[in-house]
C-alpha cells in the first residue's frame, strides 16, 4: 500500500502542478501572488487590483476573502472537471481511431470474400469443363469400342452362316451320292471327310466368335471410367472446400472485426455518457464562478460602501462569516448533519426502489453516528467522485456545503482541502466477472480485454501496480497485461450493468459494491456476475471520513474518530460487516498513509486559530 500512496500523491501532485500558478493562489486566497503572476488574465488582474485596494478597509476585508476564497473554489471544480472531460474525449479519439481501423479492415476483408469467391467460381466452373470434357472423350472411346465389337460379332455370325451354307450343300450331294449305292459310295467318305473339316471349322468359328463377343475388357474399362471419374470429383471437391475454408475464415474475421466495432461502439456511448456528466459539473461551476464574480464587480463598482453587498453576497452564498466557528458545535445548534453520499453504491449507500430510504454499510453507520452525536441525519446525494467538493459548496448556489463526506472515501493526497477520519472499514479490492466466464482467472487474463473500474486515483494506482496497462500508462516501466481499454466509471449506477451486458469483459471495485449484487436475492444482477476470490491490492483497503481541511472541523473530525473507535468494537458493527461484506475484515498492521491530513494536522490548525483569537482551545 505504501508504493501505492507514494504514487497517489506523485500522481496527484503532479496533475495540481499542472493548474497555472495564478488559479493556485487564487485558490488559496493569495490575491498578492494572483496579481503578480505573469499568466493572470489581464481582465482579472484590473479586478483583483480594484478588490485588493477596497480590501484595504476594514469593512470590507473581512466579507471579502471568502467570497474570494468561494470563487477560487469553484475554479479548482471547473479544473478538475475539465481534466475529466479531457481524459474522456482522449478516450473516444482513441476509440475512433480503432473504430476507422476496424472498418478498414473488414472492408479489406469483403473485398477479398468477394475476389475468393469470384476465384471460386472460375475454378469451378473450369473444372466442370474438365469433368464435362473428361466424361466426353471417355464416354466417345467407350462406344467406338462397342461397335467394334459390334462389327466383329457380325463377321463370326456371317462366318458361321457362310457354315451352315456349306453343310447344307454337303446335306445335299450326300442325299444325292446316296442314290448311287454300290460303286459310288465311295463318294461318301469324301463327304465325311468333308463333314469333319466343317466341324472343326465350325468350332473355331465359334471360339472366335466368343473371343470377340466376350465385354469384359469392356466391363474394365467401365471400372477404370468410373474410379477416374470419383478420382476427378473427389479432387474438386476438396479443390472447392479449400476455397471454401479461406471464405469462412476471412468472414470469422468480419465477424471478429465486428464484434470489436460493437464493443467500441458500446464504450464509446458509456464513454460519451461520463463526458455528458463532466460537462454538466462543469457548466454548473462555470456559470456560478461567472455570476458571482459579476455580482462582486457590481457590488464594488456601484457601491462608495459595499460592506452590506458583501455581506448580501456571503448570506446568498451560504458562507460562514464569523471568525473561529465550530462545525461541530454549528451541527448542535441546528440539530441536524449534513453528510454527503453517493446514492447508487449497491452495498454501501443505495435504494431497492424509488421511494425507499437509504440502505448499506455507509449510509447505515452514518445514521448511527448522526444519532451517536443526538441530531438528525440529512444526507445530500451527489455523484461519489464530487462529493469532496460539497465541503467547498453545496451542488448549488442556494444549497449548504455539507459537514463531512461518509462514502466509501479512501484517504488520498489527491483531495486537495480534505483531512481524514481514521478507518471505519477494511476490505479487498476484487475482481468481478459473468457468471460462468472460465476466460477471466485474474489480472494476467485480461491482456486485450476490456476492464471496468470506478473513477478512483486508487484504483489506478492498484491496477497499475498489478502491471496492468492502458492507454494512459502504457509506457510505464513494469508491465505485464496490456489492456484493451480501461473505462472508469464516475456514474456508479452503470457499474453492475456494464459488466452483465459485456460492456467490459471484467470489473475491478471494492468488495461490498459488488457483493450485495451478486449474492443478494434481491439483486437485479443475482446469477449474472460474480466475485472473484482474492486482492488486486497488496494490503487491505479501507475508508475514512472527510472533512474539510479547516480549524473548524477539528472538533467534529475528534467526534468521528471517538465514534469510529467506540464502533468498530461492538457486536452492530459486526453485524454489519457479515450482512455488507460476509465477515470483517481488518489489518492490524495499518499505519496513516503518508501525505494525508488527519485530526493531528486539524489540531495544530485550530490551535493557531485560538491563538490569533485568543480563545481557550475546546
Amino acid at each position: 500500500m505504501s508504493s501505492i500512496m507514494q504514487r497517489l500523491r506523485k500522481n496527484s501532485t503532479d496533475a495540481y502542478q499542472q493548474m497555472p500558478d495564478w488559479l493556485i493562489s487564487l485558490s488559496h486566497g493569495n490575491i498578492q501572488d494572483t496579481l503578480h503572476s505573469t499568466e493572470t488574465p489581464p481582465a482579472l488582474r484590473e479586478e483583483l487590483n480594484r478588490l485588493h485596494q477596497l480590501a484595504g478597509r476594514t469593512a470590507i476585508a473581512q466579507p471579502l476573502q471568502p467570497l474570494i476564497e468561494r470563487i477560487g473554489d469553484l475554479q479548482r471544480h471547473l479544473q478538475q472537471g475539465l481534466g475529466s472531460l479531457e481524459t474522456t474525449l482522449g478516450e473516444i479519439g482513441s476509440r475512433t481511431q480503432e473504430q476507422q481501423q476496424f472498418v478498414g479492415q473488414t472492408r479489406r476483408n469483403l473485398e477479398n470474400s468477394s475476389l475468393q469467391a469470384g476465384n471460386l467460381r472460375t475454378e469451378i466452373t473450369h473444372k466442370l469443363g474438365q469433368v464435362h470434357s473428361f466424361f466426353a472423350e471417355e464416354l466417345t472411346g467407350l462406344c467406338e469400342l462397342l461397335k467394334l465389337k459390334a462389327t466383329n460379332s457380325r463377321e463370326v455370325i456371317d462366318s458361321i452362316d457362310a457354315i451352315g451354307k456349306t453343310v447344307h450343300l454337303l446335306s445335299v450331294n450326300a442325299t444325292i451320292e446316296a442314290a448311287h449305292a454300290g460303286e459310288a459310295g465311295k463318294g461318301f467318305a469324301v463327304v465325311a471327310d468333308e463333314v469333319r473339316t466343317l466341324a472343326q471349322r465350325t468350332r473355331q468359328s465359334a471360339q472366335t466368335a466368343f473371343e470377340r463377343i466376350e465385354l469384359s475388357d469392356v466391363e474394365l474399362t467401365l471400372q477404370n471410367l468410373l474410379q477416374r471419374s470419383e478420382d476427378e470429383l473427389s479432387g474438386l471437391n476438396e479443390h472447392v472446400s479449400g476455397i471454401m475454408t479461406k471464405l469462412h475464415s476471412l468472414l470469422t474475421d468480419m465477424q471478429q472485426q465486428l464484434e470489436e466495432i460493437d464493443t467500441n461502439n458500446r464504450i464509446i456511448n458509456a464513454t460519451l455518457e461520463l463526458g455528458a456528466s463532466s460537462s454538466e459539473q462543469i457548466g454548473n461551476r462555470s456559470q456560478w464562478s461567472a455570476r458571482l464574480s459579476q455580482e462582486l464587480i457590481d457590488t464594488l463598482s456601484k457601491h462608495d460602501d459595499p460592506h452590506d453587498g458583501l455581506h448580501q453576497l456571503i448570506r446568498k452564498e451560504r458562507l460562514e462569516l464569523e471568525p473561529g466557528f465550530d462545525r461541530l458545535q454549528r451541527i448542535q445548534q441546528r440539530k441536524k448533519l449534513r453528510i454527503a453520499i453517493e446514492p447508487d453504491f449497491k452495498g454501501l449507500s443505495f435504494r431497492t426502489g424509488k421511494h425507499a430510504k437509504l440502505q448499506g454499510f455507509d449510509a447505515e453507520i452514518a445514521q448511527r453516528f448522526a444519532r451517536w452525536l443526538g441530531v438528525e441525519c440529512e444526507f445530500h446525494e451527489h455523484p461519489w467522485d464530487l462529493c469532496t467538493q460539497l465541503l467547498d459548496c453545496g451542488p448549488a448556489r442556494e444549497n449548504h456545503e455539507v459537514d463531512l463526506v461518509w462514502s466509501a472515501l479512501p484517504p488520498d493526497p489527491g483531495y486537495k482541502g480534505v483531512a481524514f477520519s481514521s478507518p471505519y472499514l477494511f476490505l479487498p479490492y476484487v475482481l468481478a466477472r459473468r457468471t460462468g466466464d472460465t476466460r477471466i482467472t485474474g489480472p494476467e487474463s485480461l491482456q486485450g480485454r476490456v476492464l471496468g473500474c470506478i473513477n478512483d486515483p486508487a484504483a489506478f494506482a492498484t491496477l497499475e501496480d498489478t502491471g496492468l496497462r492502458w492507454r494512459a500508462n502504457r509506457d510505464v516501466a513494469g508491465g505485464r497485461t496490456e489492456l484493451a481499454n480501461l473505462l472508469a466509471y464516475t456514474n456508479q449506477s452503470w457499474i453492475h450493468d456494464a459488466l452483465a451486458n459485456g460492456t467490459v469483459d471484467a470489473f475491478a471495485v471494492d468488495l461490498p459494491i459488488y457483493y450485495w449484487a451478486c449474492n443478494s436475492d434481491e439483486s437485479p444482477w443475482h446469477g449474472q456476475i460474480e466475485v472473484m476470490q482474492g486482492n488486486l491490492a497488496s494490503s487491505l483497503w479501507h475508508y475514512a471520513v472527510g472533512v474539510r481541511d479547516t480549524a473548524s472541523s477539528y472538533t467534529l473530525l475528534c467526534a468521528v474518530n471517538r465514534f469510529i473507535a467506540e464502533f468498530r468494537r461492538s457486536s452492530e458493527y459486526r453485524q454489519l460487516c457479515n450482512t455488507w461484506l460476509g465477515k470483517v475484515w481488518d489489518d492490524p498492521s495499518w499505519r496513516t498513509p503518508a501525505g494525508i491530513h488527519t485530526e493531528q494536522d486539524l489540531k495544530r490548525l485550530y490551535q493557531q486559530q485560538c491563538e490569533q483569537l485568543g480563545k481557550i482551545p475546546a
